[in-house]
Formats: structure tokens, sequence, C-alpha cells
């Protein structure tokens, strides 16, 4: 059965943009493919992607997107101030929830609106608590300049992967993903 995103994070009404998540049973052979969504971060803290199925939607702290330009094969990416490469997004504020949070972080990182999401997974999180950091697909258009002077001007390219290399070769794959469920 295919869940909204917004019922999983609490919020019991569609905006009507929203499109369905992606099926457990879609998803999950996409996850099997590539072991690197997998891993242990630099803090140690344990890292696995799942899908929505799975979400505990109370413990979402993160919401981010894989955006494309207009309906085209371009994807927003942004370079942080550290020079790595990332997928837009970013942490909820206090009382916020994901889908607040996925079109603020979108307008600020990257200067777009989201015109349509869908629900991809999420990464689980594990240290001393469980959290999840929330993963769609949006399509997106840009309207101004990014909000966020830490962030460099954001880049819409046809082909993102080359970008997540190191560290970040796990965007690599959710890019790839997003190519495929597309």
């Amino acid at each position: 059965m295919l869940e909204p995103l917004y019922h999983l994070l609490g919020v019991e009404t569609d905006p009507p943009d929203h499109k369905p998540a992606v099926d457990d049973d879609i998803i999950r052979p996409l996850i099997d493919r590539f072991p690197e969504l997998s891993f242990t971060g630099d803090n140690g803290v344990d890292v696995s992607f799942m899908p929505f199925g799975e979400v505990d939607a109370g413990k979402a702290s993160h919401a981010y997107a894989v955006p494309y330009v207009d309906g085209s094969d371009e994807c927003l990416v942004a370079r942080r101030a550290d020079g790595e490469w990332t997928i837009p997004g970013g942490t909820m504020e206090p009382g916020e929830s994901g889908i607040e949070a996925l079109p603020r972080e979108l307008l600020e990182e990257t200067g777009a609106r989201i015109g349509s999401v869908i629900p991809m997974g999420a990464y689980r999180c594990a240290c001393d608590t469980i959290t999840y950091r929330i993963v769609t697909i949006a399509d997106v258009t840009l309207v101004q300049n990014p909000a966020d002077p830490d962030i460099g001007k954001p880049s819409a390219i046809a082909d993102a992967a080359a970008l997540f290399e190191g560290r970040n070769r796990h965007f690599r794959a959710i890019y790839e993903m997003s190519q495929i469920l597309r």
C-alpha cells in the first residue's frame, strides 16, 4: 500500500501537490542494489536507508530532496562550506514537520520552490538514540538566489552522480535511485 509522506510525518491532510510514497516493494530491491546506503558515519553513527513503511514519523529530524528543475533531467545540488557536494535539505526546526522543513530548506539552499514531492525513503541513524532523515524526489522551479550565505550557488546538472565521491558516495546511490524511479 502506498503511504503519503504527510501522514508519516503526522500531518492530517494532503496538499494538492502531494504524490504517494514509492511503494516499499519497489524501493526495497533498489536499496539492496546499493550497499553504500548502509555505513558508519565519521561521527560513529550507524546509518542505513529504508522504505517509508518502516519509518517512525515521530523520530524524523531532517528532510532532504533530490530536486529536478522544471521536470527536466537537471538536478540541483549544493556545495557546502567544506567543499563537499550534497543533496539539499536539513534539520527540522522545533515544532516543524518534515513537510514544513523541506520547502524552507530548499528555498534557503537552492532558491527553488517545490512543485511536487515523492517520498523515496529515509536514512535511519542509530547511536544513543534513533532518528530518521527523510529523502524525497521533488520537481522544483528556481525562483530566487539561495538565502543561505554558507552554501555556494547551487548547480543544476544533468548527471550529478560524478560529484558524490568519497564520504558522500551514498548521495550518488540516492541520486541514481531517483533516476530509476522517475
